[in-house]
């Protein structure tokens, strides 16, 4: 028999190792859950943070897309060395840097200094996240910057800046997130298009086509002149191809009455056929074929208005005499044979075939700061070699800038063929150009066979009655009724450049 007096006190010393496995057990239990808690809200904070710092990163982006001035002169590129990587500072030799980051010292040339204290005031802020406050601080490093000729319009950079961005939540639960980006500009061709309308608007639209019209291209650096008849005639005069007619519009395309056929492909931000009030691409859809889809455009292109004329133009009429052999009253003209003149690049007003007899005007390379030009039905302009510039101001009176740097009033209609005509014959579009800046008509109706390009981002542009039409048109709204096809010259695509758009890329992270 076992002796009872043995087990007195052992019921007590198994529930005090019970109670303690318990309590470890407990404090096992508290500790994870604490651990947990403590890691997400670990993780909560750290989301916040690099929430905060990709804010600081797109809203530095945006300073230096919309607010921040490149420098662009002679005199403000000399206080940049751009032959290192990065690009430094010539006054001290280090990295250019644009900071509104406390722990991060800006460099950046003293003579420009508001570029900086713009940057430390746009570039910085704090978000209410919850109960928290999240900050951001930014900073840009320059890493490229090249100077360019914006076509039409003169000198400019395209610069790279490497975008960095701190997100910080303060408190015993700090947190501390650092992002990074590439902000990249790129070129553009400057014609990349047969025709682009820059018009947002649904009335007028960007484009409006009325009867049967085609777009195609042809290659003008195949085409010789002495050897080919046409550029239908072979593939080595830079035969018409269907395909590269592709169109434009930052708004939507009408048809009016008949059809057209796109041998290539429209591009618009917007979507989808059906009216252009309901957002859609094009209005009567039915009436639209294209050979390639829609091209939903991300970003608009950056089409600026030509730089104006200068030097600036003549605000006096300047009318060609009816079978005359000289034209003494207009600089610049010299008298060929009867009613035969040429012109010479420079400056001149408002040119008026005046009516009467027929007569020719020939044009050189070079050129040409015109106020205002009217054909009318008597006057063909020939094209003895290029490129012809006409650059058109269509004033009725000059701003008060010294030199006039626009229009104080415009003209409505700065150009107008009325049945006169331009000729061409080397096809190659390039070899006219045709600049304006203001927001008048371009009416250059029967000039059929016309190898040009056209430059008007805010004017409107028709070719009424028009058969063919070699070349590109930028304008605001482009009407093209009438005008049976357009042929885009694919050796545009190789030539003069506008700023193109802005990427954000190379995006990294890291947590401290």
């Amino acid at each position: 028999m076992i002796s009872q007096g043995k087990q007195k006190g052992s019921a007590l010393v198994l529930t005090v190792i019970l109670l303690a496995v318990i309590s470890v057990m407990t404090v096992s239990m508290m500790f994870l859950s604490q651990s947990e808690t403590w890691s997400t809200a670990n993780y909560r904070l750290m989301s916040q943070a690099r929430d905060g710092a990709e804010a600081g990163i797109n809203r530095a982006a945006n300073h230096l897309i919309n607010t921040y001035a490149p420098p662009v002169t002679a005199a403000d590129l000399a206080l940049f060395n751009r032959n290192l990587y990065p690009v430094r500072v010539v006054a001290n030799g280090r990295t250019v840097v644009l900071s509104a980051d406390s722990d991060i010292t800006d460099n950046y040339p003293a003579p420009l200094a508001a570029e900086q204290d713009a940057f430390d005031a746009g570039a910085q802020d704090a978000l209410a996240a919850g109960n928290q406050t999240v900050n951001y601080e930014t900073s840009a490093r320059l890493l490229t910057m090249r100077q360019i000729n914006v076509y039409a319009v003169g000198p400019n950079v395209i610069q790279r800046w490497e975008i960095a961005s701190k997100g910080s939540i303060g408190g015993i639960q700090n947190a501390l997130v650092e992002v990074s980006a590439v902000l990249d500009r790129t070129t553009a061709p400057a014609f990349s298009y047969a025709a682009f309308g820059t018009s947002e608007e649904c009335d007028p639209p960007g484009l409006t086509f009325g009867g049967n019209s085609n777009t195609d291209s042809y290659d003008s650096g195949d085409y010789d002149p002495t050897t080919c008849s046409d550029v239908t005639d072979s593939l080595t005069c830079g035969a018409l191809e269907n395909s590269g007619g592709n169109l434009g519009t930052n708004g939507s395309l009408d048809v009016v009455g008949g059809s057209v056929t796109i041998h290539g492909s429209l591009s618009t931000p917007r979507t989808g056929t059906g009216s252009c009030e309901e957002d859609f691409a094009t209005d009567n859809p039915d009436a639209l074929e294209a050979d390639e889809p829609l091209v939903q455009l991300t970003q608009l292109p950056e089409f600026e208005d030509p730089a104006f004329p200068n030097p600036t133009p003549l605000l006096v009429d300047q009318t060609l005499p009816n079978n005359g052999v000289i034209c003494p009253a207009i600089v610049g003209c010299t008298g060929l044979s009867k009613n035969n003149f040429a012109l010479a690049p420079g400056t001149y007003g408002n040119l008026s075939g005046g009516g009467g007899a027929a007569k020719t005007i020939h044009l050189s390379a070079g050129t040409y700061n015109i106020n205002s030009l009217d054909l009318g039905g008597n006057v063909t302009v020939i094209i003895d070699n290029g490129p012809v510039i006409l650059n058109i101001a269509g004033c009725v009176s000059f701003n008060g800038d010294v030199p006039p740097t626009g229009c104080a009033a415009y003209m409505d209609t700065p150009l107008a063929t009325n049945g006169g005509s331009f000729t061409n014959d080397s096809m190659v579009a390039s070899d006219l150009q045709i600049w304006y800046a203001g927001e008048g008509n371009l009416e250059m109706a029967g000039t059929s066979g016309l190898a040009a390009v056209v430059y008007a981002p805010s004017a409107h542009f028709e070719t009424v009655g028009t058969t063919d039409f070699y070349g590109a048109v930028i304008a605001h709204t482009i009407d093209l009724t009438g005008t049976a096809n357009i042929h885009y010259d694919r050796a545009l695509e190789n030539g003069d450049v506008i700023l193109g758009s802005y990427m954000l890329q190379a995006f990294t992270w890291k947590k401290f």
